[in-house]
């Protein structure tokens, strides 16, 4: 692997264990969803499907990296 790749494997694991850090610690804060009024469900809906669009991209774009 040239030093490229590897800045890019990197960087893609560090967002995966942000992103893992994120959300249990937003289990502790915020609670079990059942709780949650309908707004804050939607709010954390929203936020779960931007977390797995930052997966997604980061994912495709060092596959997209690695391969071209």
């Amino acid at each position: 692997m040239e030093v490229a790749d590897k800045i890019s494997a990197i960087i893609f694991t560090l967002v995966v264990i942000s992103v893992v850090i994120y959300v249990v610690m937003g289990a502790y804060v915020v609670g079990p969803a059942s709780g949650l009024k309908k707004g804050e469900r939607i709010i954390l809906s929203v936020g779960a499907m931007g977390i797995l669009g930052i997966i997604v991209y980061a994912g495709s774009e060092l596959l997209f990296h690695i391969l071209f």
